[in-house]
């Protein structure tokens, strides 16, 4: 859904198939086995609501902006509502409250805004309307009105890094629940901590400092930068002081920020990364570059939480937002991904109201589909054969049961590439490439790794681990 989106486009052709689809199920009897693949369903009801959300507001669905990161609970108890980025009232998995509420944010021109005022929809200041918001969604102004200020900026490319040379910190920590999580800026959780240096790009000195400084940790960085006979070997032929200042500042500002002795311990990476960034004038490829070190954190260090510029997020929530930048390769793919769901659900459903059935009933008839997808209501007598793909859609239906319009709607037509990717074989090329291997795409829907998920890789396999 956070991906979606961030590409609508991708629902285009299929709104109409999912209101069909949706039609057949009695929401109001749900159980686990009346939907055995709730995600799907629940996936659709979001979709189809975001659609009446645009019909209502006179907009298309491609206007209607990208999905908050936040999910807030309502109906919750007083003595519940404890505001903050780590309070369990922010939190989905939390089970209090009577529901949740999913916000999508877009921010309007000038036109947009009165063509929504000409509609009967104004505009006015958030401490004119809070308490009316407050007491509809049931959620207490404490904790709205922080809410309310971040989606003010929330997704607005002033945001996103600067173009030009960044220091950044690569930290994961194992979550006691499972999984990882990424330490990201709290006031921009698709983003390492960095801090920006004074210069555009790095040059080839630089990085043959970074390739004879692999492994080193802060600290001796540090050091080595603040000894009196020039420092190391390394440093005395890179002979550049403006440099050698800048990059001592940023770690010292990083140092600053974090707030925890972890990262002093942190080791550098051979070679910089290539990350999105900010589009200017003066920088129009819309990449930055981050000179990374990496570390694999204890699972008891803590202390991070009390830092008011850190956070941390699940390490798959942070690969996903690394792909929904708008100038992304990987909106094809998802596009792709997204017809092939849900057009692959394509089924024979019944016409007759699913509230005559018992719930026996109901279950004897639905079916599987062939591909072992997602199960929709099939008659056992009137199911089609499945010995050829042209059996399918013969007309050996019964004339009470028509074709999902997904069968007829969800046909993609797209082109395989094969991308090869290979090492760099010169310092300049390196100046915009981050950790590079030779791969080879077959499947134009299968994603490629990114920067992230190779940085990830490398800090897990060669950590003797946090225990």
């Amino acid at each position: 859904m956070y991906q979606t989106t961030r590409n609508w486009k991708s629902l285009s052709g299929l709104i109409e198939g999912m209101r069909q689809h949706l039609r057949h199920y009695n929401l109001n009897r749900r159980s686990a086995d009346f939907v055995e693949d709730y995600s799907f369903v629940f996936r659709e009801m979001f979709c189809i609501a975001a659609q009446d959300l645009a019909d209502g507001t006179h907009r298309s669905l491609e206007d209607m902006g990208v999905l908050y990161d936040e999910i807030i609970t309502t109906g919750v108890s007083v003595n519940n509502m404890i505001p903050g980025k780590n309070s369990d009232y922010t939190d989905v998995e939390a089970g209090h409250g009577k529901g949740k509420i999913l916000f999508l944010l877009k921010k309007v021109t000038k036109a947009e805004a009165a063509n929504l005022t000409d509609t009967g929809y104004r505009f006015t200041e958030t401490n004119n309307v809070i308490d009316i918001i407050s007491r509809s969604t049931q959620v207490p102004k404490e904790t709205l009105i922080p809410h309310l200020n971040s989606m003010r900026t929330y997704n607005s490319a002033e945001r996103m890094l600067q173009p030009g040379v960044h220091v950044g910190c690569f930290a994961v920590r194992a979550n006691v629940n499972g999984g990882f999580e990424i330490l990201v800026r709290a006031d921009q959780l698709d983003s390492l901590p960095t801090v920006q240096m004074p210069m555009l790009a790095l040059e080839a000195r630089h990085i043959n400092f970074l390739r004879e400084n692999e492994g080193v940790t802060v600290k001796r960085l540090i050091d080595d930068m603040d000894a009196p006979d020039g420092g190391s070997t390394s440093l005395q032929a890179l002979n550049d002081p403006p440099f050698v200042v800048s990059l001592k500042a940023a770690l010292k500002g990083l140092i600053s920020d974090i707030k925890d002795p972890f990262f002093a311990d942190s080791v550098l990476l051979p070679q910089p990364i290539a990350v999105p960034c900010q589009i200017t004038p003066e920088n129009d490829s819309g990449v930055a570059v981050i000179m990374v070190f990496k570390t694999l954190m204890p699972v008891h260090a803590r202390a991070i939480n009390e830092s008011p510029k850190m956070d941390f997020v699940p390490f798959r929530f942070f690969s996903l937002q690394q792909r929904c930048f708008p100038y992304t390769d990987d909106h094809d793919v998802q596009t792709r991904n997204t017809h092939r769901e849900f057009s692959g659900k394509a089924a024979v459903v019944v016409q007759r109201p699913i509230s005559t059935l018992s719930k026996r009933g109901l279950r004897d008839a639905l079916r599987p589909w062939p591909n072992g997808g997602h199960r929709f209501l099939t008659p056992v007598s009137s199911r089609p054969s499945t010995s050829s793909e042209k059996k399918l859609v013969t007309s050996e239906l019964s004339p009470s049961i028509s074709l999902n319009p997904f069968t007829t709607g969800g046909i993609m037509v797209s082109q395989s590439v094969s991308v090869e990717h290979a090492e760099a074989k010169s310092d300049v090329e390196m100046q915009v490439m981050g950790p590079s291997s030779a791969i080879t795409v077959k499947d134009n829907d299968q994603e490629m790794p990114i920067w992230v998920d190779v940085l990830f890789k490398g800090v897990v396999s060669t950590s003797p681990g946090p225990y």
